[in-house]
C-alpha cells in the first residue's frame, strides 16, 4: 500500500516536472536578482504596499481622483488595480513589504510561463511535453519579455502572465463547455483585470480574444452560444473599469493628448519606436529601451540596458535569435500549408504584431502609417508600440516557433534524437538569456533602500486631516520625473503612501489645472515673487508644503532652488515650519478660506474675464482674491468668439492681456501680436509690436484702468553710453482711436462707446543694452551634437530666399544644436523674442530659453511647422519662413542673462531639416500689459468674504459630499457661492436635500440625483475650481433648519453599475449551479 502511494507521487512528479522546473528557475531568478533590504521601486511603478487601505479605497472610488493634485477625472483605468491591491494585501500578511514587488513580478513571470506550457499542451494534444516546455521557456526568457520586466510596470506583468491562461481557458470553455470550465474562464478574466490599468493593453488582449473566437466559430458554428456568453462575461467583468473609461475617453482625451509633456514627447516616442522598427530589430525582438540613456550611480549618463546591449551584440546570441525567427517563419508556413483553422489566429496575431512593431520596414511600414492617419487618437494611444505589442508578438512567436520546431523535428523518427535536439533548443535559450541569472532581470537602479525619513513622514501625515492638499517641492521640471539622491528615479512613490492629495509632477499630464499650477508655482519660485507665491497657496488651497532636500536635479543642481524657496517662506507669517525629518521639511499653511474637506462659502465675488487656458501669473487673483469666471467663456475662447456679459450682480473686471504665456505651442497663444514698421517723421522707419485683442461690446460704459508705467520697462539704454537713456512710451488704441493717458500715474479712461472692440497696445521696439539681434549670416556653421548618445550625420549651411539669409539645419540620427549666449539681459524685465523659422522635413526645431541665474530651462517647445493650406500665403512666397513670438516674463530682480538654445533632432533614419532666420530679443512693458484692465462697477462695494464656522461636511469618498449650512450663514444676498476646491468638471452636480429620507442610508443616497433638487448654477471659480451660486435657489432658507446640500460626481455611478453587473452575474451563476445540483439530487 505504501509503495503504491509512492508510485502515485512519482507519477505525479513525472507529469508535473516541467512545472516544477519552471518554478525552480523562478526561484533562482528571484534569489539572483533580489538585494536584501531593498525595494524594487522606480520608473513607472505601482506602490500600494505603503498604504494598502488608502489604495483600496482609491480603486473602489476611482473615477474622480482627488488625491492626484487638484483632482482629476481618471484618464486611465485605476479601478482595474483593485485585484492587484488585494493581492499585495494578502502578500503583506506573510512577507516584508520591501519584497512584495520583487515577488509579485517574479510570480507573474512564472504564471505566464506555466500558462504558456498548458496552452501549448492544449494545442498539441499533450503529445510532447518537452517541446511545450521549450515554448514556455522561450516565452519566459526571450528578449522582448526581459525588456518588459526590466523596468516592471504591473500592467504589463499581468498582461504577460494571463494572456496564455485567458486563451487556454477560452478553449476549455468553448470546446468542452461545462460549469467548471466557465468558472475557470471567469476566474482568470477577473484576476487578469489589472492588465486594463492601461486600457490600450486590454485592447491588445481583446484583439487576441476576437481572433480566437472567430477561428472557433469557423470550426464549429454550433458553439455560437458559448462564444456569445464568453463575450458577455468579458464585458461584465470589465465593465467596472470599462464604462468609466469610455466616459473618460470622450471627456479627457484631448486634455491628455495636448498636455505639455505629450506635446514634447509623443513624436519623440514614435520616432524612438520607429528607430527599432527595422527588420533586424523586429526579428531579434529589440525595442527602443536598448537606446535609452539614464542617469547612473557614478553621476554620469549611460545606457540603461548596457548588459543586454553587450549580450545581444555577441555573434552566438544574435545567431540564436535569427534561428528562432526562422523556425517561427517555418511555423507560419506550416499553418499556411496545412490550413488548420485552429492555428489561424496565431498566424494573424504574429503578422499583425510584426507589422505594428515594424514601423520602419520598407513597404510594411505603410500599415502603421495608414492606422495612425485614419484612426482618431491611434497615434497617441499606441505611440509606445513596443510596450503595447511586444508581449502579443512573443506570445504568437512562441506558438509559431513550437509549430515550426515540431514540423522540422518530425523528419527525425528516432525519439532520442528528437528529444536531444529539443533539449539543445532549451540550452540555447539559457545561453541567449544568461544575464537574467546574474542580476539583470530587473534594472539595478530600481533596487533601492528607502530612507527611514519617509517612514516617519508617512506616519506623521497619517495622523493629519486627509482632506487637505500637499505641495511637493522642489518642482523644477514639467516632465514630472523625479530623481532622489538615494537612488529613486521615476514618476513618484510618496503619493501612494500619503492619504492627502499631493501636487506632484506625475499628475501634470492628466489635467489642465494641474499643469497650469506648475506654470504658476514655478514662475513664483524662480522669479522670487513672494506675493505671488503666497497667493498661490490660497488660490489652490494648499495646506502643506513638503520641501524634500533629498531630491536632486542631475542636469543642473542649482535648478532645485531650495534656498530660494526657504527665502519665500521665511518671515511670511503664513507658512509655519511644522516638522523637520532629516532633509525633509514639513510646513503648515494658514489658509484664509480655511476650507473644510475642500469646501467653503464665499460672498460677493467679482466677475473676472476672460478665462484663460494657460497662464503663469493670475493678475486677477493677485488683485481681487477669489473670483468667478463664467465657465462658458472657455468654449468661446476656443472658438475665437467672445463672451456676452450679462451679469447685474457682480463687479466686472476684464483683463484684455490676461495671459501672455508662451510656454506651450505657438498655436495656443491667447493674445495676438504683430511686428510692424511705421513711419516716424524724419527719422524714417521705426519698428513696433502691436498687441491686439477684441473686447466685448457689452463693456461699453466701463473704465479702462491704465497702470503706471515702470521706467525700466520703457527705457532704451545706449549700448555704448549707458548714461544715454531714451524713453519709448506705448500707445493704446480702441477701434483705431488713440486713448490718451498720463504715463506717470495710474489713470482711468471712460469708454462711453465701443464700436467693434478692437483694442491695441502699440509698443515701440526697444533696442540698446538690454536687447539682442542675431543675423543668420553670423551663425556658426560648425555642426555639433548636444547628445553624446545620438551622433549621426549633421550639417549647417547658409541659404537665401528672396535675399533673406537663413541657416539650414540637417540631421540624420543626430542632434544638431546651436546656442546664443545673452549674458547682459537683466531678468527684472520681460522680453519678446521673435524668430523666423520654417520646417522642411521631419521634426521642427527645438527651442529653449535657459535661465543663466537658476541654470534651469524656463521655456522649452518645438517651433511650429506652419502647415497651412497654400492659399494662406501669397503666391510665390510659400518658401518664406514664418515668425514665432515668445515672451520671457520678468524673473529675479537681480538675475542676469539667458541662453537661447536650438536643436535639430533626428532619431533613427528619419531626416530632420529646418531653416532658422533672424532672431530678436526686445524688452516689453510686461507688467503694464498684464495689469491693464476694464472695470464695470456695479456700485457694489462689498469685499469677498468667507465664513465656514457653522459649515459641516461629511465626505466619505472622493465623489460624495454632504454639506450642512447653518441657516444664519445664508444672508439675504444675491451673490453667495458654495466652493468645491476640486478641478472644474461638468460631472459634478449639486443637490438640495428637502427630504431627510434621502440621506438616511447609503443605498438611498444613490437616489439623490433622481429625487434631489438640483442647483443649476455651476460656475468656474478662480479659473480652476467648482462653484455653485446658492443664493435665491434654496427652498429651505425660510425655515430654521440647517440647509443640506449634496455634491455628487455622477460619472462615479458608471463604476457602481459595473460592480452591480458583476455582482448580478455571480449571483446568477451561483443560483444556476445550485439549481443544477438540486436537479441531480
Amino acid at each position: 500500500m505504501r509503495f503504491h502511494c509512492y508510485d502515485k507521487i512519482f507519477q505525479r512528479i513525472r507529469d508535473l516536472w516541467p512545472i516544477l522546473l519552471i518554478i525552480g528557475l523562478e526561484l533562482i531568478l528571484f534569489f539572483t536578482n533580489y538585494i536584501p533590504d531593498t525595494f524594487l521601486l522606480g520608473w513607472d511603478n505601482l506602490f500600494p504596499e505603503k498604504n494598502i487601505a488608502v489604495n483600496l479605497e482609491r480603486s473602489i472610488f476611482s473615477i474622480w481622483q482627488e488625491y492626484r493634485g487638484l483632482g482629476i477625472l481618471d484618464g486611465m483605468a485605476h479601478s482595474a488595480n483593485l485585484i492587484h491591491t488585494l493581492w499585495i494585501w494578502l502578500l503583506s500578511l506573510l512577507f516584508p513589504i520591501n519584497t512584495l514587488r520583487y515577488m509579485t513580478n517574479i510570480l507573474l513571470h512564472a504564471v505566464g510561463g506555466i500558462g504558456m506550457y498548458f496552452l501549448l499542451l492544449e494545442l498539441f494534444k499533450h503529445k510532447d511535453k518537452l517541446l511545450c516546455l521549450v515554448g514556455a521557456l522561450f516565452y519566459l526568457f526571450n528578449i522582448a519579455t526581459i525588456q518588459m520586466f526590466f523596468t516592471p510596470l504591473e500592467v504589463f506583468s499581468f498582461h504577460f502572465a494571463f494572456l496564455p491562461w485567458l486563451i487556454y481557458c477560452l478553449y476549455s470553455y468553448i470546446l468542452v463547455g461545462g460549469g467548471k470550465n466557465l468558472i475557470k474562464f471567469i476566474f482568470f478574466l477577473l484576476i487578469s483585470t489589472p492588465q486594463a490599468f492601461v486600457p490600450s493593453v486590454f485592447i491588445v488582449y481583446f484583439i487576441a480574444f476576437v481572433a480566437i473566437t472567430l477561428s472557433l466559430f469557423k470550426v464549429n458554428k454550433k458553439r455560437i452560444l458559448r462564444i456569445f456568453s464568453a463575450y458577455l462575461f468579458v464585458f461584465i467583468l470589465n465593465a467596472y473599469w470599462g464604462l468609466p473609461y469610455i466616459y473618460s475617453a470622450f471627456h479627457a482625451s484631448d486634455t491628455i493628448v495636448n498636455s505639455k509633456i505629450n506635446q514634447m514627447s509623443t513624436d519623440n516616442v514614435v520616432d524612438r519606436n520607429k528607430e527599432f522598427g527595422n527588420l533586424e530589430n523586429v526579428i531579434l525582438m529589440k525595442g527602443f529601451s536598448f537606446n535609452y540613456v539614464d542617469y547612473q550611480k557614478n553621476g554620469e549618463n549611460g545606457y540603461m540596458l548596457l548588459a543586454w546591449r553587450n549580450q545581444m551584440e555577441k555573434f552566438l546570441v544574435k545567431t540564436i535569435g535569427y534561428i528562432y525567427f526562422i523556425f517561427a517563419l517555418s511555423g507560419l508556413i506550416f499553418i499556411i500549408r496545412t490550413k488548420k483553422v485552429i492555428y489561424y489566429p496565431y498566424a494573424f496575431l504574429f503578422i499583425f504584431s510584426f507589422l505594428m512593431l515594424g514601423s520602419d520596414i520598407p513597404g510594411l511600414s505603410l500599415f502603421t502609417d495608414v492606422l495612425q492617419k485614419n484612426i482618431p487618437y491611434f497615434y497617441n494611444i499606441f505611440r509606445f508600440a513596443f510596450t503595447k505589442f511586444s508581449i502579443l508578438y512573443c506570445f504568437a512567436f512562441t506558438v509559431l516557433l513550437i509549430l515550426g520546431l515540431n514540423d522540422n523535428l518530425s523528419f527525425f523518427r528516432n525519439k532520442k534524437i528528437r528529444s536531444f535536439l529539443t533539449a539543445l533548443t532549451a540550452v540555447f535559450i539559457f545561453i541567449y538569456a544568461y544575464p537574467v541569472f546574474s542580476g539583470n532581470f530587473f534594472y539595478e537602479n530600481l533596487k533601492v533602500k528607502i530612507p527611514d525619513e519617509y517612514n516617519q513622514l508617512v506616519a506623521y501625515f497619517k495622523n493629519q486631516d486627509k482632506n487637505t492638499r500637499i505641495a511637493f517641492l522642489p518642482q523644477y521640471s514639467y516632465w514630472g520625473w523625479t530623481y532622489y539622491g538615494w537612488g529613486f528615479r521615476g514618476s513618484g512613490f510618496l503619493w501612494y503612501a500619503l492619504p492627502q492629495a499631493t501636487l506632484d509632477g506625475a499628475f501634470y499630464p492628466w489635467s489642465r489645472e494641474n499643469e497650469n499650477y506648475y506654470w504658476e508655482i514655478t514662475q513664483a519660485i524662480y522669479s522670487q515673487d513672494k506675493n505671488l507665491f503666497l497667493n498661490l497657496l490660497d488660490k489652490y488651497q494648499i495646506s502643506w508644503l513638503l520641501v524634500d532636500g533629498n531630491i536632486i536635479s542631475p542636469p543642473s543642481p542649482r535648478a532645485l532652488y531650495l534656498e530660494q524657496v526657504k527665502k519665500l517662506i521665511d518671515g511670511s507669517g503664513k507658512v509655519i515650519l511644522e516638522k523637520e525629518i532629516g532633509n525633509i521639511k514639513i510646513y503648515r499653511v494658514l489658509l484664509e478660506a480655511n476650507p473644510k474637506d475642500y469646501v467653503f462659502l464665499v460672498n460677493n465675488l467679482p466677475l473676472i474675464e476672460p478665462s484663460y487656458n494657460w497662464n503663469n501669473r493670475d493678475q486677477g487673483y493677485l488683485e481681487y482674491g477669489n473670483y468667478i469666471t463664467d465657465k462658458i467663456s472657455i468654449k468661446l475662447r476656443a472658438s475665437n468668439r467672445h463672451l456676452t456679459i450679462n451679469n447685474s450682480e457682480n463687479n466686472e473686471i476684464y483683463y484684455p492681456f490676461r495671459s501672455l504665456f508662451t510656454g506651450r505651442k505657438q498655436e495656443e497663444l491667447e493674445f495676438d501680436v504683430e511686428n510692424v514698421s511705421v513711419k516716424q517723421g524724419f527719422n524714417g522707419q521705426e519698428e513696433e509690436f502691436i498687441f491686439k485683442v477684441k473686447i466685448p461690446k457689452e463693456l461699453v460704459g466701463a473704465k479702462l484702468v491704465v497702470p503706471k508705467l515702470i521706467d525700466d520697462e520703457i527705457s532704451e539704454i545706449d549700448s555704448k553710453d549707458l548714461s544715454q537713456v531714451n524713453k519709448k512710451y506705448p500707445q493704446i488704441f480702441l477701434d483705431e482711436e488713440v486713448l490718451n493717458f498720463n504715463y506717470s500715474v495710474s489713470s482711468e479712461i471712460p469708454l462711453p462707446y465701443i464700436t467693434d472692440g478692437n483694442l491695441e497696445v502699440r509698443v515701440p521696439k526697444i533696442w540698446g543694452y538690454y536687447s539682442a539681434k542675431m543675423d543668420p549670416k553670423t551663425y556658426s556653421l560648425e555642426s555639433s551634437s548636444c547628445d553624446p548618445f545620438n551622433k549621426g550625420t549633421m550639417n549647417r549651411k547658409i541659404r537665401y530666399i528672396e535675399n533673406s539669409p537663413l541657416v539650414r539645419f540637417t540631421s540624420v540620427g543626430s542632434s544638431n544644436c546651436l546656442d546664443f549666449d545673452l549674458p547682459r539681459l537683466t531678468q527684472k524685465l520681460g522680453y519678446l523674442v521673435t524668430l523666423e523659422n520654417k520646417n522642411i522635413e521631419g521634426k521642427s526645431l527645438l527651442f529653449s530659453v535657459i535661465n543663466k541665474n537658476s541654470q534651469r530651462i524656463d521655456l522649452e517647445t518645438y517651433l511650429p511647422k506652419f502647415n497651412e493650406p497654400k492659399e494662406v500665403q501669397p503666391p510665390g512666397r510659400l518658401n518664406l519662413p514664418r515668425m514665432s513670438y515668445f515672451i520671457i516674463p520678468p524673473m529675479e530682480e537681480f538675475g542676469q542673462g539667458y541662453t537661447l538654445h536650438f536643436d535639430n533632432i533626428s532619431i533613427g533614419r528619419t531626416q530632420t531639416v529646418n531653416d532658422l532666420g533672424q532672431i530678436t530679443v526686445n524688452p516689453i512693458p510686461y507688467r503694464f500689459l498684464t495689469s491693464l484692465k476694464l472695470v464695470k462697477d456695479r456700485n457694489f462695494n462689498q469685499q469677498p468674504t468667507t465664513n465656514n464656522q457653522q459649515l459641516s461636511v461629511f465626505h466619505p469618498n472622493p465623489s460624495f459630499y454632504e454639506i450642512q449650512i447653518a441657516n444664519n450663514q445664508l444672508p439675504g444676498t444675491n451673490s453667495q457661492y458654495l466652493i468645491l476646491s476640486q478641478s472644474f468638471d461638468n460631472g459634478w452636480h449639486a443637490y438640495e436635500i428637502t427630504n431627510d429620507w434621502l440621506i438616511d442610508s447609503w443605498y438611498m443616497k444613490l437616489l439623490i440625483p433622481i429625487f434631489g433638487k438640483e442647483i443649476k448654477d455651476h460656475v468656474l471659480i478662480n479659473n480652476w475650481e467648482n462653484g455653485w451660486k446658492i443664493s435665491n435657489q434654496l427652498s429651505a432658507v425660510s425655515s430654521q433648519k440647517p440647509v443640506t446640500i449634496v455634491l455628487i460626481y455622477l460619472p462615479q455611478y458608471l463604476e457602481y453599475l459595473g460592480f452591480g453587473l458583476m455582482g448580478i452575474s455571480f449571483i446568477y451563476l451561483l443560483m444556476t449551479r445550485q439549481t443544477k445540483t438540486g436537479a441531480r439530487d
